[in-house]
């Protein structure tokens, strides 16, 4: 690390017989830092996005996956480095007056989106399968556990009147969204899910005999929302609406 001193001067009049000026000289350390930007297996990462706090200093990764920041006082600064296909990576650097030259690395780790998605997707399709079972159980137990928001209480009436469905099956989704956050970090609240999807299947029921003398299935379009509270966890309903033909 490069050493730079900058003087400030301040003058001050002291008015006396002979009049005389003295002179206040400060003098700040200025140092020059590299970071360095690297995966897991420690390739360098050109194109980096970094930030440099306080002073806002900002900048992207050389092909070399560094850049120098020049003219830094001495204290400590915040960095955070990001890249597309990583999860965002957060240090504390400490710049200390007389310090060697010296090379900071940040290391990201893959967010895996890919893998994400289609683990997602089969947890996705497992819920909605248990979803589907219990329903034909009248189980009110799981379907609170897996729709939290449901009304349970007018579910559990209209159970009194059923012994069983016939039939209660949700046909294979087809996902019109889906998000999934794969890096580490705080686990956020059920409004902040690690995950999100919205999904669209077809329900088909037929009651017993004794609801409407209904034998042929009836079916209807739904679209079902869901979230993943946390990452690994059980997706959860969040909301279902039968759009209307």
């Amino acid at each position: 690390m490069r050493r730079h001193a900058t003087i400030l001067l301040s003058a001050v009049l002291v008015l006396g017989g002979l009049g005389a000026v003295t002179i206040a000289a400060r003098v700040i350390q200025q140092q020059e830092l590299v970071v360095r930007v690297v995966d897991a297996e420690g390739a360098e990462i050109p194109g980096a996005a970094l930030s440099l706090s306080p002073g806002d200093h900002t900048a992207l990764t050389n092909e070399r996956g560094e850049w120098l920041f020049g003219a830094l006082e001495v204290g400590s600064y915040d960095v955070t480095a990001t890249a597309e296909g990583y999860c965002p990576a957060e240090g504390i650097i400490v710049v200390d007056a007389g310090q060697a030259e010296r090379t900071e690395t940040l290391e990201l780790v893959p967010d895996n989106q890919e893998a994400l998605a289609t683990q997602a997707q089969d947890d996705i399709s497992a819920t909605l399968e248990e979803y589907g079972l219990a329903y034909q159980e009248l189980d009110l137990e799981t379907i609170e556990a897996l729709f939290p928001s449901a009304e349970i209480a007018r579910i559990g009436e209209f159970f009194g009147r059923l012994t069983s469905y016939e039939m209660y099956v949700l046909t294979p989704p087809e996902f019109a969204f889906l998000e999934v956050v794969g890096c580490p970090g705080a686990e956020p609240s059920l409004t902040e899910a690690t995950g999100t999807a919205t999904v669209n299947l077809k329900i088909q029921r037929m009651f017993e005999s004794t609801v409407g003398g209904v034998h042929e299935p009836a079916e209807a379009d739904a679209q079902i929302t869901l979230v993943q509270p946390t990452n690994g966890a059980r997706w959860l309903i969040s909301g279902i609406e039968y759009p209307q033909p």
